[in-house]
């Protein structure tokens, strides 16, 4: 899964290190940032986030590795302009994709998530998502509750 954070304007990549490192704190995820890089000299800042969840009765870590970018590439979708603020193309857990998302959006309302560069969700498509009971399998997709058969 290929999960990309879309803005319609350029933000200081030191803010959004900021805004992940809390809410990481207040929702469960555990944090690395990657600190031998130097931000103004990568193209990267490698930011590792995990959550515990309970599979099959199990305890089991979902995670990925997001690559913060320094030099914000231009996207176009759909006629809108906007900047990719940080990427992962490593990410197989849906559900740690969701919570993140959610996480993030909240914290940065103007920002989108794009997931394969097909689905875009803002914070209000979650929130719609969490007032009909919150992360389904098939969220990813762009499928809602009432669009499965």
């Amino acid at each position: 899964m290929a999960l990309l954070i879309l803005t319609k304007e350029k933000v200081k990549p030191e803010n959004i290190i900021e805004s992940i490192i809390r809410l990481s704190s207040d929702n469960g995820f555990t944090i690395n940032i990657n600190k031998k890089d130097e931000l103004s000299l990568s193209k990267y800042q490698d930011i590792y986030l995990s959550k515990d969840y309970k599979k099959d009765n199990q305890e089991c870590e979902d995670y990925f590795y997001l690559g913060l970018e320094t030099n914000q590439m231009e996207l176009e979708e759909n006629g809108q302009k906007y900047y990719r603020l940080g990427v992962t193309d490593q990410a197989e857990y849906d559900h740690l994709m969701y919570d993140f998302s959610l996480a993030y959006l909240k914290f940065n309302p103007n920002h989108v998530i794009s997931l394969y560069g097909e689905s875009f969700f803002t914070l209000e498509d979650l929130e719609k998502i969490e007032a009909e009971g919150g992360y389904y399998k098939d969220w990813c997709y762009g499928v809602y509750r009432d669009d499965k058969d």
